[in-house]
């Protein structure tokens, strides 16, 4: 034995570090030597065991990263592929169907704006309409404009306007002229001088009876019913001769119904004279007048409306700017059923007046 080689000699002792760590030491060096150690050719040294197994486990898992990877790859049934080709084929769907809304934003407008556009024009002629025909006042309402009919209001009520009241624009017509208010036209056509007579209303086939002993004067104008589905009568006795107290006739009699006169160089006001007094609820009805008589959408009717006789001794061929005030009835309140009135003035002079009934 002591000529061979020495076992003990060859191989380190390692022994003073215990079983654990020469197995622990032995064990990094083994799996050291089987991978390139690349550090020890920049050192010249062996690293610690810490080290290298940090480098180990790097190197493994980029290893085995790699190889998945390109085992996936090239794997026919891999997902990889289908995945890339589902979106690139999702892509021109999308497209689509972000055109078909971007179309679909682009027609909805134009429609609306196409509604919209119509809806103004329709309501501009409407108010157009309105306008040219008197129904509607670019300055608001008059508070003249519209008044309470007779009906409504209580047994002895009247509603009164002042003589020297200022109408509404438009509600001044001359002889021959014609204006709409509310749902009526109204023609002023002449003035003549004679007597009032009546017939009976009760019984058919009397003779007329002369009700006046002096002519008086007369307005004439025509009225028609321009509603399409109202069907109401615009002028009656009872608003030619309303008035409070109801048989008065003198100046503190309230009537918003009379005839002016304003002779040549005479006052401002003039000399008011009532309407021919004549109840409602007499049986003689005056002839030719037609009073309350209906009137069906597109009928007209010619009606007068008489000044009282005391006309014979304020009359002269001098006087001008005679102006009658008529109270008519321009429609029904469609809520309550009640008409509605307005306040008309007509002027005229004495040479306009004709003789007799022309």
């Amino acid at each position: 034995m002591g000529g061979g080689p020495n076992n003990d000699d060859s191989a380190p002792d390692f022994s003073f570090l215990g079983d654990d760590g020469a197995k622990s030491l032995s064990d990094d060096t083994l799996a050291a030597s089987s991978q390139p150690v690349f550090q020890q050719e920049d050192s010249g040294e062996n690293p610690p065991a810490p080290k290298k197994k940090k480098l180990r486990k790097p190197v493994a898992r980029k290893v085995t990263g790699n190889s998945d990877a390109s085992r996936k790859a090239a794997q026919p049934g891999s997902s990889s592929a289908p995945k890339t080709s589902t979106k690139a084929a999702s892509q021109p769907a999308d497209n689509a169907a972000t055109e078909t809304e971007s179309a679909i934003g682009n027609v909805v407008p134009q429609k609306w704006f196409a509604a919209i556009a119509g809806y103004a024009i329709a309501l501009t002629l409407l108010f157009l309409v309105f306008w040219l025909t008197g129904r509607l006042s670019l300055s608001g309402n008059h508070q003249l404009e519209s008044l309470p009919d007779i009906k409504p209001l209580s047994k002895g009520e009247f509603q009164s306007v002042p003589g020297d009241a200022s109408l509404p624009p438009g509600h001044e017509l001359k002889l021959g002229e014609s204006q709409r208010f509310g749902d009526i036209i109204i023609t002023p056509t002449r003035v003549t001088r004679d007597v009032v007579m009546v017939a009976s209303a009760t019984r058919a086939g009397e003779p007329p009876e002369q009700r006046t002993q002096a002519p008086v004067l007369k307005l004439w104008f025509e009225v028609k019913n321009v509603s399409h589905t109202t069907a109401f009568a615009p002028w009656d006795v009872g608003l030619m001769c309303h008035r409070s107290p109801e048989y008065g006739n003198d100046e503190t009699t309230l009537a918003n119904s009379w005839l002016r006169l304003a002779p040549s160089g005479g006052g401002a006001e003039g000399v008011r004279v009532l309407n021919y007094l004549h109840p409602p609820g007499s049986p003689f009805a005056l002839i030719d007048q037609n009073s309350g008589q209906v009137l069906q959408p597109g009928e007209t009717v010619t009606t007068f409306v008489a000044c009282a006789e005391e006309i014979q001794q304020l009359f002269g061929d001098d006087m001008n700017e005679l102006r009658w005030r008529l109270q008519l009835r321009k429609g029904v309140n469609q809520s309550s059923g009640n008409g509605v009135t307005t306040l008309v003035d007509v002027t005229f002079d004495a040479a306009q007046v004709q003789t007799g009934d022309a």
